[in-house]
């Protein structure tokens, strides 16, 4: 648990040091002072990026952000990588019943892992997880396609299960 504390702390304070460097983009528009005061992801969402965005509010822009409601709309192969302690997409948020139910959704759901990357070691600088899994992916998706160009219009043949726990 404190692993996913200083996680968020470091990506945040990440995050606000860029939003630093670039204030002076949107300094005509926003209180960049009142945007660096920010102390939560959520504050700064409050702050900046919904009225960057045109949001009216905050809640706007989350429920525009979740994939909960637009499930339903992908018809075409899509793989989602996540990670059971995600600080942003936790396991608790995972629209588990909706990629059960699609047969176009599939994930793949680690133990542990990164928001954005699945960086490795203790200074990643080549690819790390996520490209290797993704490129894997698309060599699969292009394979198939090529051995079943007459099915194209059918539903995928690929299945997955859920485990029980993690």
């Amino acid at each position: 648990m404190m692993c996913i504390f200083l996680t968020k702390k470091h990506f945040f304070y990440t995050f606000l040091m860029c939003y630093f460097r670039h204030a002076h983009l949107y300094q005509h528009n926003l209180d960049v002072d009142h945007v660096c005061q920010a102390s939560t992801i959520r504050e700064f969402d409050e702050r900046f990026t919904s009225k960057v965005f045109g949001y009216a509010t905050t809640d706007d822009y989350y429920r525009d952000a979740c994939l909960h409601e637009k499930v339903d709309s992908i018809k075409v192969p899509l793989l989602c990588l996540n990670a059971a302690d995600d600080s942003f997409s936790p396991y608790q948020c995972i629209p588990f019943s909706e990629f059960e139910q699609s047969d176009y959704l599939m994930l793949v759901l680690t133990s542990h892992g990164g928001h954005l990357g699945f960086l490795e070691g203790w200074w990643p600088r080549d690819t790390g997880y996520s490209d290797r899994v993704f490129s894997q992916y698309a060599k699969a998706m292009f394979k198939y396609n090529e051995l079943h160009s007459n099915r194209l219009a059918e539903k995928p043949a690929v299945t997955f299960q859920f485990a029980d726990s993690l």
